[in-house]
């Protein structure tokens, strides 16, 4: 995407001169002024050994008790206070170990509440497909209530599991088998719409739509207005953490709306920008 701007002679540039967005300074604009944000493991900054902060990633294999976001107007916190349990960090991405590893939320949060729509774009890598696995959900005022989870299925495909409001049943979403395969890394986009539209879901992989469905609930209804007591990268939304990531989660990005076909493509290329 490029935007006409009128730029001061004392950057060299004459007015009207056409700059060229970076994907991240799209994102970062689809998210302005709202709660939606990103995730991006590069960003060292934001990456902490502990749980608790004070000590910073440095080499890669660190492990990352503590994953904070950029964009939008809330800074959100995953963290894990298990050191066992706790993904390794490579530079651009997580590593999930099979066994415990996953981040959840420090706190409760509004982000996936009252919404009109969803999309979220993240990049993932799997190492085999031997169990059904989690690449993030949140859920309702209960925590282990789903409202939203993305999860990597043993057949190779992608499925979407949405509640509109945490009364009601939830729609289950899934791609044919064989989108997806072991060792090879991947951009998901969910994109649900809830109000203002026809209750649209659809999946898209590397760009492509592999699903559609009807998201169910009350139609035409924005989704539930309660804070959301958990959100979690890697893992399901029991008490005791299962269907775990089994390889890499990358970048993401959460908006609190239905994407548009260009934010897609921005997203996509954003989180896709560098090698997991």
């Amino acid at each position: 995407m490029t935007l006409a701007l009128k730029l001061a002679p004392h950057l060299g540039l004459k007015s009207g001169a056409v700059v060229a967005l970076t994907p991240a300074q799209l994102v970062a604009a689809d998210l302005a002024g709202t709660t939606g944000f990103t995730l991006n493991p590069a960003d060292t900054a934001n990456l902490d050994q502990s749980s608790g902060g004070g000590s910073p990633v440095v080499s890669a294999a660190d492990p990352v008790g503590r994953f904070t976001s950029i964009n939008g107007t809330t800074t959100y916190t995953f963290q894990q206070a298990t050191a066992a349990a706790r993904p390794a960090w490579q530079t651009t991405y997580l590593d999930y170990d099979f066994v415990d590893d996953n981040m959840d939320n420090a706190a409760s949060y509004g982000f996936s509440a009252s919404l009109s729509g969803e999309t979220i774009t993240a990049r993932v890598r799997p190492a085999n497909l031997a169990v059904a696995q989690t690449v993030f959900l949140t859920s309702g005022v209960s925590a282990t209530n789903t409202r939203r989870r993305i999860q990597i299925l043993t057949t190779g495909a992608v499925a979407l599991f949405s509640r509109r409001a945490d009364g009601d049943g939830g729609t289950t979403v899934s791609s044919a088998a064989g989108v997806i395969v072991a060792g090879s890394a991947y951009t998901i986009q969910t994109r649900i719409r809830f109000n203002g539209g026809a209750d649209e879901i659809e999946i898209l992989v590397n760009g492509v739509s592999v699903a559609t469905g009807t998201q169910g609930g009350t139609a035409n209804a924005v989704s539930d207005a309660a804070s959301s007591a958990r959100a979690r990268l890697g893992a399901n939304a029991a008490a005791s953490p299962g269907e775990l990531m089994r390889g890499r989660i990358g970048r993401l990005v959460y908006m609190r709306a239905y994407a548009s076909a260009g934010q897609l493509t921005n997203h996509a290329a954003y989180v896709a920008e560098v090698a997991i």
